[in-house]
């Protein structure tokens, strides 16, 4: 059977119990989505 494996906030496979069970079972697409702010004060202002 085929996996998808969505990495939120890093790509750590060693604590990833989603990551290791999708392993014993088939096939897996791991997806990791990078997303750039240049300007962190832009992700919290209200504008």
């Amino acid at each position: 059977m085929n996996k998808i494996v969505w990495f939120k906030n890093d790509l750590r496979v060693s604590n990833k119990d989603a990551f290791n069970e999708a392993i014993k079972s088939g096939n897996i697409l791991p997806i990791y989505i990078l997303t750039f702010i240049k300007n962190k004060s832009l992700k919290n202002s209200s504008n």
